[in-house]
């Protein structure tokens, strides 16, 4: 892979991929699971673009002070401070990773969104999920039942997602893929005619909300408002 090409597009694969696999499935090497190997990846990627050399710390120095800033915080106020347990490595992680994300698509004016924009798929599989009733390992995993015995998706149960948040996680992630759709009606010329003409996104706004709405994820439903 050429790594010039590696653009927000790419990273919003890497990481909707990493939303498809059920969590805590499969490797279990030091907590790491199938589900983390495409964020591994593209984590990976992103440094060999940046050309990462530890020694020199590319990262600014506001990020640095942030970074360790955090770092004193989330050991300071525990019983056994421990820098580098699984926890915190885990929240390290995140925190470079974001930071590499940004850094690498903040030359683009639509970097954000097209970040988002993958996610599509990750809203037609939970769409199956929702419509089949599939059910995942775990107990907030996938299609989860309720106590009713109807097969109708409106009363039998709630979407929960892969990811393996339960229905406030795939809800919010849910939420923000309306948002890109809706931005996407917004910025062309014709509101109605975007509607008709663009299909797809039509299409995948529906399911999204669809899928929102399946959650019943109230605090997903308040970000959408807010969002909006």
């Amino acid at each position: 892979m050429n790594l010039k090409n590696i653009n927000s597009k790419t990273i919003g694969l890497f990481l909707s991929i990493s939303l498809l696999i059920p969590s805590n499935y499969g490797l279990n090497l030091g907590g790491i699971n199938f589900e983390d190997i495409p964020i591994i990846l593209i984590f990976i990627l992103l440094l060999l673009k940046k050309k990462f050399k530890f020694s020199l710390l590319f990262f600014d120095k506001v990020f640095i002070s942030f970074f360790i800033l955090f770092i004193l915080y989330s050991n300071i106020f525990t019983k056994n401070f421990q820098i580098f347990n699984q926890t915190n490595i885990r929240f390290y992680f995140y925190f470079l990773l974001s930071y590499l994300c940004i850094d690498s698509i903040k030359t683009s004016s639509k970097g954000i969104i097209e970040i988002f924009e993958p996610l599509s798929i990750v809203m037609l599989a939970n769409f199956i999920i929702s419509m089949l009733q599939v059910q995942l390992p775990g107990t907030i995993d996938g299609w989860i039942r309720n106590n009713t015995a109807s097969s109708n998706p409106f009363t039998s149960g709630r979407l929960g997602g892969f990811q393996g948040g339960g229905p406030n996680v795939i809800g919010i992630i849910c939420a923000i893929y309306v948002l890109v759709c809706i931005y996407k009606v917004l910025n062309s010329n014709n509101f109605i005619g975007t509607l008709l003409t663009d299909k797809l996104n039509t299409v995948l706004l529906t399911i999204s909300i669809l899928n929102l709405y399946l959650t019943y994820s109230r605090g997903s439903y308040i970000a959408l408002f807010i969002g909006s």
